[in-house]
């Protein structure tokens, strides 16, 4: 009797420590605050992994919304770390025009379109211009004289300006700093380069952007044009690698802004902000959505104790910090680790073979070629 008494107290326990077990996992796996409420659906473009989620929850908290307007837009990024989201603090309401002027308020009423034949943009001040110089040099040695070339002044002088319009299809184009807060003029924090990306996509729908240190070293592409048209990579393409990680050169502040799981950061690869192929589709202007907000916000994109200049610590590249700040580079790497869930391989080119170099010493004191009248 006593026997059968224990056998029934020991299965008791073991079922009630059963449902204790289950209702600790579903407490802490639930993807969300209690005091997050579902709100209308929102689509987002998960392309590497052929999925969408037709539903998302953000915090009242980060709710923006047009005057006049019921429609709410999220202005937290988040992240998912060990089962459960991490919102980032909201970014101010007051940029939701910005963004809507630049047409990436809404990603998901992105219509896609074909892939095209990209054109080439690039931009410089007068203390880049000889390496900007080359750069051009370095596209029409490899790309003949037909591609298109935008080229951004970012404060030439007026002899250099004169040489861009006077160069061979090539199309000048004068950033305008005076529309944008003062703070966009400050060229050490690349803020201008985010602007100037999320400009061109509203007039090309697809583009590489070149900083002036980059050296074509392949002329074919197709098989990287290819694959951004069948969707077997994505849509936004960093292409030069750092070799260190996201987190090494990352200021720890930005993640305030943009929350990362930080020991998939330690592991992840840093890519350039200054080489890219983009091409419109939801995913790359949600990545222009983010990049945009955090370049408008002061302690994201340059939080107190940013420095460019790395100090690696016994050659250690990808665990420790090294105490530098990569300002749009770095947030843009969190944001594509993020929305492609840390595959490399489908927001860079990191499986195709190396097509270009940087070379930030590289210069040319020949003029750009002047067209000729027939």
């Amino acid at each position: 009797m006593r026997a059968s008494l224990r056998l029934q107290f020991l299965l008791r326990s073991i079922a009630a420590l059963l449902i204790l077990v289950i209702l600790y996992s579903l407490i802490w796996s639930w993807p969300i605050d209690f005091g997050i409420r579902w709100r209308r659906p929102i689509e987002r473009d998960i392309a590497w992994s052929g999925r969408e989620l037709n539903e998302s929850t953000f915090s009242d908290e980060c709710v923006c919304r047009r005057e006049n307007s019921d429609v709410d837009y999220n202005f937290c990024f988040s992240v998912k770390v060990n089962g459960s989201i991490r919102f980032g603090q909201k970014f101010d309401c007051k940029w939701l025009p910005l963004l809507d002027e630049l047409k990436i308020l809404e990603p998901n009423a992105v219509k896609k379109e074909k892939f095209e034949s990209p054109v080439f943009a690039t931009g410089s001040s007068s203390n880049h211009f000889l390496e900007a110089r080359a750069l051009i040099v370095s596209i029409r040695a490899h790309f003949g004289n037909t591609p298109r070339i935008l080229f951004h002044d970012l404060g030439l002088d007026d002899d250099e300006a004169a040489e861009i319009k006077a160069a061979c299809n090539v199309e000048y184009r004068k950033f305008s700093f005076d529309a944008y807060p003062p703070s966009v003029g400050d060229l050490t924090t690349f803020r201008w380069k985010t602007l100037l990306i999320s400009q061109l996509q509203r007039e090309f729908s697809t583009f590489w952007w070149v900083d002036s240190s980059i050296r074509w070293s392949m002329s074919s592409l197709n098989d990287v044009y290819d694959a951004v048209s069948d969707g077997r990579v994505g849509s936004y393409l960093g292409v030069d690698k750092a070799y260190h990680s996201v987190f090494a050169a990352t200021n720890p502040a930005m993640y305030k802004y943009l929350p990362i799981d930080i020991d998939k950061a330690k592991a992840t690869m840093m890519y350039g902000g200054g080489f890219i192929l983009f091409h419109r589709t939801p995913a790359s202007v949600e990545v222009l959505k983010w990049l945009v907000l955090c370049a408008m916000e002061d302690n994201c994109i340059n939080p107190p104790y940013s420095y460019l200049h790395c100090q690696f610590v016994d050659g250690e590249h990808w665990k420790l910090y090294a105490y530098c700040h990569r300002y749009d580079q770095s947030a843009v790497n969190i944001i594509l680790a993020n929305l492609n869930d840390y595959n490399e391989s489908f927001y860079t080119t990191k499986s195709f073979q190396d097509f270009a170099t940087v070379k930030r010493t590289d210069r040319s004191s020949v003029k750009l070629a002047r067209c000729v009248k027939e």
